[in-house]
């Protein structure tokens, strides 16, 4: 019954989806303004539909009912009931779901936001986002069917009695139950300012208004990309065992390209809104980020790309491309068309001013961009013209990144310090002198404390630079107000964040990519490493880490054997704790999954505090020399199975130790890029109501919301 009502219920979607979209892209030409009503009416009830749907699944999942065929491939009856829950997710069927779900969920959102407000540009819109809707409504009730009927019920061939399950790695860590669904909001969030271009475009209006609708529903995905890419990276960290966090895989390119995009494009807005200049330049960056979400997500699911995340080869993948490509040429169509409408109202008055760098710092996005996504799509051209594969690592993609990378956090700094216009070459001097001072020196400080490498020394000199820029230009900003207002420096902050919160949750998403920076380059150069073979009693050291083997710990749960080494760390003699790495055996896979144990610094001091645990002699063992700001990592690469004479206690095993330096600041630095995002999201206070105070002030407020 669940497999006849799924389906059932996709294909009544499907249909209301594609009349929904007629209705409202054909209200506008044909003078019927009922049309656009019937057109938000299909949009509420494509939602409440694949909510149904979606709710059968996963009442299909937690019952086991193999009579569905994506059950039969996913399900299983030893799976914990929360990964059960969310191996939703966990394959190409369920996953294309989910994002049908998402979806209605945004549409339907962007509906009710709206309201009476651009009511021709939001039928155009609404239309749009119903035909992206009836796409993926038709590979859900066709080519990717999760509903479709498996008779006898039974798991899929290979599989146990009790079912696969889901991918051994995706329930290894609960992690999983975050990180897809914020990328999938990320992913998915983009087809509303995408529908919001079209429609633009479509009926010819892209007044500020409108653009300034586009950045706000552009910035709520990309506040869910940024926080979806920080905590895929922590999973790759702390779950994959092999002490990283980025590989260049192709599914993580495939995720930071939009992301990359979506930043030019709101850098690039603020050119328009300012000085009326970029504006095709700007409506074709989020056009092309959300491209190349849907391009990310054809080579997720298609499976033409071997990827830790990629499923396997499908028959979606000919129906991902051609939708692609329809909507590629489209789009472009469509700019062309309006380009002339679009225009080019302003100019740079000058080489040197903040236009410049904003449209440098456009360029290099755009070339990083580039570069991935060749980098990416490499192997599939060179087997389609030569008949050979080939890969592409990450040297190729750290040569291209890196210098690019030091040439955007360079802009990072400039961009505040410039003014709108013509900047004096007296006046800049002026701003910029204390942070290059303030860069240079640390470099030099450095140095005098015996840190080498030229790489990580430019990257910390930079990022004193853009930091001491930043906090510069907000001290700038409060002590100005306060000598209008005379307000305490907290009261004069809290008015002008209130009364401009894009310009500083700009500052704050800036603060959260310079700590990552700083994270990435501490941890890529300075990282140390050790292997060794111990029994119970010995010990292994690096960086000043002592790990003691104390035994090994076999247990049975439900999904998975658990193979554990129990070990203590220790540093200048003070005890960290205990480490519990694992090898995890599932039944459907061969090779173990690795459960490295990390202790994070200082997040382990504050979970020990709100423990109860007493912080002083974490804080003491600072004197002997330990890094509140480095990780110590353990793998546990294999365990002596194979004498059956050995004790559990007795057996031999083999571990990597590794001491990460600065990777909490990655961690960090993303959930400050998206609480930058957030803040930035937020209205502003009313000016009049800023310069109420003082009448002198009215133009302190032009400036500080600029």
């Amino acid at each position: 019954m669940i497999s006849f009502f799924g389906h059932l219920s996709i294909l009544c979607g499907l249909a209301v989806a594609l009349l929904g979209a007629a209705a409202s892209l054909l209200a506008q030409p044909a003078n019927q303004p009922t049309w656009a009503l019937w057109g938000r009416r299909a949009a509420f009830l494509v939602l409440g539909v694949v909510a149904f749907a979606t709710g059968l699944m996963i009442l299909a999942l937690v019952t086991h009912d193999f009579s569905v065929k994506y059950v039969s491939d996913v399900g299983s009856r030893s799976t914990p009931l929360y990964y059960t829950v969310i191996s939703l997710w966990a394959a190409l069927e369920g996953s294309i779901l989910f994002w049908a779900l998402v979806l209605s969920c945004y549409t339907a959102l962007f509906l009710s936001l709206m309201r009476d407000r651009f009511a021709e540009l939001q039928a155009y819109a609404t239309g749009v986002l119903l035909l992206i809707s009836a796409f993926f409504l038709f590979v859900i009730a066709f080519p990717g069917n999760p509903f479709a009927l498996v008779s006898p019920a039974a798991p899929a061939a290979g599989c146990p009695a009790d079912g696969c399950g889901p991918n051994p790695l995706l329930q290894n860590h609960p992690m999983m139950g975050l990180h897809p669904p914020l990328l999938y909001l990320g992913y998915v969030g983009l087809s509303v300012p995408y529908a919001i271009a079209m429609a633009s475009l479509l009926c010819g209006s892209t007044s500020p208004e409108v653009l300034r609708l586009i950045r706000r529903w552009a910035l709520v995905p990309w506040i869910f990309l940024s926080l979806g890419i920080t905590a895929g990276m922590w999973w790759s960290y702390a779950v994959l065992g092999w002490g990283g966090y980025w590989s260049w895989d192709p599914v993580e390119n495939a995720s930071v390209m939009p992301w990359l995009v979506t930043t030019a494009f709101l850098h690039s807005l603020q050119v328009q809104e300012r000085r009326r200049m970029l504006k095709t330049w700007t409506m074709s960056l989020i056009v092309a980020a959300w491209l190349l979400s849907i391009f990310g997500t054809f080579l997720t699911r298609s499976g033409v790309l071997q990827s830790v995340h990629s499923f396997t080869q499908t028959a979606i993948g000919p129906v991902f491309l051609a939708f692609f490509g329809f909507f590629l040429l489209a789009s472009a169509a469509l700019l062309v068309a309006r380009s002339r409408d679009l225009g080019v109202a302003g100019t740079l008055d000058a080489t040197i001013c903040r236009e410049t760098a904003f449209l440098v710092n456009n360029l290099l996005l755009v070339a990083i961009t580039f570069t991935i996504l060749l980098g990416t799509i490499f192997p599939l051209l060179a087997e389609a013209v030569q008949g050979s594969q080939l890969s592409v690592g990450a040297p190729y993609f750290n040569h291209i990144a890196v210098p690019i990378g030091f040439a955007l956090l360079f802009l990072m700094g400039i961009g505040p310090a410039l003014p709108w216009g013509a900047a004096r070459l007296s006046e800049l001097q002026y701003r910029l002198l204390g942070p290059v001072i303030a860069g240079v020196g640390v470099v030099f400080v450095l140095l005098a404390i015996g840190v080498r490498g030229i790489g990580p020394l430019v990257t910390f000199g930079l990022a004193a630079f853009v930091l001491v820029v930043t906090v510069s230009s907000m001290g700038a900003d409060v002590g100005s107000r306060r000598s209008n207002t005379g307000e305490t420096w907290l009261g004069a902050g809290r008015r002008l964040v209130r009364a401009n919160p894009r310009r500083y949750g700009g500052y704050l998403a800036h603060v959260g990519v310079i700590l990552a920076v700083i994270g990435i380059a501490a941890s890529q150069a300075y990282v140390l490493r050790t292997s060794a073979t111990l029994v119970p009693g010995q010990t292994v050291s690096v960086g000043g880490y002592t790990v003691r083997y104390l035994g090994f710990e076999p247990r049975r749960e439900s999904n998975r054997m658990v193979l554990q080494a129990n070990l203590s760390a220790s540093r200048a003699n003070q005890d960290l704790g205990r480490l519990t790495p694992s090898l995890n055996y599932y039944a459907t896979v061969q090779q173990p999954v690795v459960t490295p144990a990390v202790l994070e610094q200082p997040w382990d001091m504050v979970t020990g505090v709100v423990q109860g645990r007493n912080p002083l002699p974490d804080l003491a063992q600072l004197v002997h020399g330990r890094n509140p700001f480095e990780d110590l990592y353990v793998v546990l690469q294999g365990i002596d199975t194979q004498n059956a004479s050995t004790h559990n206690s007795r057996r031999p095993i083999l571990l990597q130790v590794m001491v990460n330096p600065m990777v909490g600041f990655i961690w960090l630095g993303g959930f400050l890029l998206g609480l930058g995002g957030a803040a930035a999201l937020l209205p502003a206070r009313q000016r009049r109501r800023v310069s109420a105070v003082v009448p002198e002030l009215r133009v302190h407020a032009e400036e500080v919301t600029a």
